[in-house]
């Protein structure tokens, strides 16, 4: 068995700090914004961390083709004064470096790299209960492989349009 699983008599130990952050813009600081800047008004930035340690009795990691940290940053911005309100925004989706032993014919340690992605998103009320999206992924084209254990690289640069009907 590859030293990335866990064989079901071997003890082995997982600890893991999960934590999401929101926050709404204070009215008070909305209005100095909006002095400031015009009618920007600041959405809902949201923070999400997540550490992952797997360990076995003697200290040894597992599971290391899956990142030990990740965080991911993003907020809205509503610009009300651009017709019905366009909404901008962006994030960040950040990992820690990983990596696979044991790979090919020649059982080496292929590693991935630390590495982030941003991504944008424009939504435009057209009408009440209509409006149109706009998001762009991995802004920067950042070339990445979705795990160390294939050899597929993660989505380059795209794009999609939306059109939302709520009723």
């Amino acid at each position: 068995m590859s030293d990335q699983g866990v064989p079901a008599r071997q003890s082995s130990s997982s600890r893991g700090l999960p934590c999401d952050v929101s926050h709404r813009v204070l009215p008070i600081q909305a209005r100095d914004a909006e002095e400031r800047i015009g009618e920007l008004r600041a959405g809902r930035p949201a923070a999400a961390l997540a550490r992952n340690l797997s360990t076995d009795k003697d200290g040894k990691a597992l599971n290391t083709n899956i990142p030990q940290d990740t965080l991911k940053l993003f907020t809205t911005y509503r610009i009300a004064a651009i017709g019905n309100g366009l909404t901008v925004g962006g994030g960040l989706r950040w990992q820690k470096q990983t990596h696979s032993d044991n790979q090919g014919s020649l059982g080496v340690r292929f590693t991935q790299g630390s590495y982030s992605v941003v991504d944008l998103m424009a939504r435009y009320a057209i009408i009440r209960n209509v409006s149109a999206t706009f998001n762009l992924y991995n802004l920067f084209d950042k070339r990445y492989y979705t795990s160390t254990s294939s050899s597929f690289y993660g989505t380059p640069r795209s794009f999609r349009l939306g059109l939302n009907v709520s009723y």
